[in-house]
């Protein structure tokens, strides 16, 4: 009995050190004394719902919606896309975030390091309610670093290194805009409307379900889908396409300050529609609908540009004038874009094929499609295809 009771006892007594032994290890973690911002740093990526900056007077924000970043510029509220890889950045970039105790020293006066109004400040909302705060002081004289605390660390000072930090220490808000305008390609489109909103001139395309292209307006018929390999440009609607897909912003500085330029239904020369199916911007099989409205063309000889606005954002951006013109050169000749096959017919979509000849068109026969393969059968009477056993062929 005493030999149960030692044994129960020196059982209960490894439980309570090793209880006793994870609480220490999960104190440690929790009081790391090098981590910035120790809250963040043991979240999840995906437990961060919104990043708000105040910066230099200014507010951004990103959201996490439907699994995408996306961008809120005040005062408009609309969800402009973004560089999902420069967000996540970002945030792992502070969630890495350590004190560095070579190369610079510091003490606890908040102010001498910027750190006691700071001018810049990111905040995370995380779920469960939390919003730790990151705040982001000054630079050291050699530029190597930059000094910062957290709401959970408001009286320290921690350095780290400007090199650690790239993403954190952006200068322009724009550097986290997705460049892409429109999100098409040739696999994802299944329309697509190219206007002249002054002369009033359209050219519209549109996928059938058989996956064919077809005119719209001008009412030309079947498109051609692949393009020809001797044209000197893009041709056909996947060069139509891929044209439009490629048109993009080619540097943040090219949005231009709001208010400077106007680009709407009104002011736009041209526009691009295109519906598509999601998975890029757009969730799983939704489909999209996108518009480009292209504005004037600016700039010098030997670097025009046009001025453009996607539907659903307030920036205006400049845009290679080449890129732009490469979609217009198919809506000034839409019959480039006419099919020359003769017919769209897929091999498996008849079931019956009529073929008339001779005089007045009057022999007939028809092939009917079989459960063992294609019938060629004569015609009775002009009823219709008759089959006999004389008159079946197998083909």
């Amino acid at each position: 009995m005493k030999f149960k009771t030692t044994a129960l006892l020196f059982a209960f007594l490894l439980a309570m050190l090793w209880v006793f032994g994870a609480v220490l290890a999960f104190n440690k973690s929790a009081q790391d004394v090098g981590s910035v911002l120790p809250i963040l740093a043991r979240s999840k990526l995906s437990d961060v719902e919104s990043v708000t900056l105040d910066k230099d007077g200014k507010q951004f924000k990103f959201l996490r919606k439907d699994g995408n970043w996306v961008l809120h510029l005040p005062p408009h509220n609309e969800d402009l896309r973004v560089d999902q890889d420069k967000v996540d950045k970002l945030v792992e970039q502070i969630q890495k975030a350590r004190r560095v105790t070579e190369g610079v020293e510091v003490d606890r006066n908040l102010t001498s390091w910027g750190l006691s109004k700071p001018g810049y400040r990111i905040t995370f909302h995380l779920k469960g309610g939390t919003d730790p705060v990151l705040f982001i002081g000054n630079e050291s004289a050699d530029k190597d670093f930059v000094f910062i605390n957290s709401s959970e660390r408001r009286g320290e000072v921690f350095p780290v290194r400007k090199s650690a930090f790239r993403q954190v220490l952006w200068d322009d808000i724009n550097e986290f805009r997705n460049l892409k305008l429109l999100d098409v390609t040739d696999t994802n489109a299944s329309a697509i409307t190219v206007a002249d909103l002054k002369d009033k001139k359209t050219l519209a395309l549109e996928k059938t379900k058989e996956g064919a292209w077809e005119f719209k307006t001008p009412a030309y018929g079947p498109a051609d889908q692949a393009g020809s390999a001797k044209a000197k440009g893009p041709s056909g609607v996947k060069g139509l396409l891929i044209s439009a897909g490629v048109i993009r912003v080619e540097s943040p500085s090219e949005f231009v300050e709001p208010g400077r330029y106007t680009v709407d239904e009104k002011t736009a020369r041209y526009k691009i529609d295109v519906d598509r199916s999601g998975g890029g911007f757009g969730k799983g099989d939704d489909k999209v609908k996108e518009s480009l409205l292209i504005g004037d063309k600016v700039g010098e000889k030997d670097k025009e540009q046009y001025l453009v606005r996607l539907s659903g954002d307030p920036s205006v951006a400049r845009v290679n004038a080449k890129q732009v013109e490469a979609v217009l050169e198919f809506l000034k000749d839409p019959t480039s874009l006419r099919g020359h096959d003769q017919t769209q017919i897929s091999p498996t979509g008849p079931d019956v094929v009529e073929i008339s000849s001779g005089k007045d068109l009057k022999d007939q026969f028809y092939l009917v499609k079989a459960p063992q393969g294609w019938e060629a059968l004569s015609a009775r009477c002009g009823t219709g295809p008759t089959r006999t056993r004389s008159w079946a062929t197998r083909v």
